[in-house]
């Protein structure tokens, strides 16, 4: 019997996809390792050198962000305590420093306002999980209701994800030994936040540049809109990549480990610039705290007696 002329444009059909799909898969291996080779060598290489160049400057702006951190927290606890109503700035000021008055009233009040927020947050924790169960389906409900041969989003995301985890999962028997421990861990926690956004086509490119992006074990079943969905995605893959490689580019170490001497001399005189403008509005910040706390007054122990409720 003669064979039907579709089965035989099927069968070229999906030869070319497949070609498609592993030439795809190799241009998106090529910009993963070049991502990889960016954020694994040369960044770390061009912060370490910078940091061994511009110590002393680097130490100074790491002061200055802490004091700016250490007064912004005192001036949100200073507004918070104020807009309460139950206190004068003064007093606010006092109270935010972690002076405790002899008052049992303030204690109490205190007391009470830690309570009523703990109780609020339980209860908006009990309603998410409510939310979540009664109106969030689990993740792996309805995952192999459909048939084998039409794999759903979320079945295509966790099958990767699963592969991935065997071979980046530090407890994984199969975890890969050609990568240093904290390079292997690095790119485990990639691939964590990449399942937890749902962002399929970051795992499609970690798993194309690692070789694991071979067919899954449905692979064999996947019809046609299966497999022109998975060469879409490779495709999305490859434009977020090279548009984020675009953006690397402009950065000032991206071609540091080639650099010869009269370039690094220029990078090194641009990293000073930039690290002077961001001392320079560090300081205003700080100052403009510092103008804050000033019109706010010297710290005064609140007088509660007397005082309308």
């Amino acid at each position: 019997m003669p064979r039907l002329p579709v089965p035989v444009e099927l069968e070229v059909l999906l030869k070319r996809l497949t070609l498609e799909e592993a030439q795809i898969s190799l241009a998106l291996a090529r910009l993963e390792e070049e991502l990889r080779q960016f954020e694994d060598f040369v960044r770390p290489a061009y912060d370490h050198w910078i940091r061994i160049e511009l110590g002393p400057r680097l130490f100074t702006l790491e002061l200055i962000f802490e004091k700016i951190r250490e007064r912004q927290i005192l001036a949100r606890r200073i507004i918070e305590l104020q807009q309460s109503g139950e206190f004068t700035p003064r007093e606010a000021h006092y109270l935010a420093l972690g002076h405790d008055s002899d008052s049992a009233e303030v204690t109490a009040r205190r007391r009470a306002k830690l309570e009523t927020k703990r109780t609020a947050r339980r209860e908006e924790k009990k309603r998410a999980k409510d939310e979540r169960k009664n109106l969030s389906p689990s993740i792996f409900k309805g995952i192999f209701e459909n048939d084998k041969t039409q794999m759903n989003p979320r079945r295509r995301l966790i099958s990767l994800y699963r592969i991935l985890a065997r071979q980046l999962h530090p407890d994984s028997p199969l975890a890969l030994k050609t990568l240093p421990n904290p390079r292997l861990l690095k790119l485990w926690h990639e691939v964590q936040s990449a399942y937890h956004s749902a962002n399929y086509e970051r795992l499609v490119a970690i798993a194309a540049w690692l070789g694991g992006n071979s067919p899954t074990p449905f692979a064999n079943a996947l019809g046609l809109s299966e497999r022109f969905e998975r060469i879409r995605s490779m495709e999305r893959s490859c434009f977020r990549l090279k548009k984020q490689l675009s953006e690397l580019g402009t950065h000032p170490g991206w071609n540091f480990l080639a650099a010869n001497a009269p370039l690094k001399r220029k990078l090194l005189q641009k990293a000073a610039h930039d690290l002077e403008a961001e001392t320079a509005r560090a300081q205003q910040a700080l100052e403009s705290l510092k103008d804050f706390f000033k019109t706010i007054g010297s710290p005064k122990a609140p007088k509660l007696q007397g005082r309308k409720r």
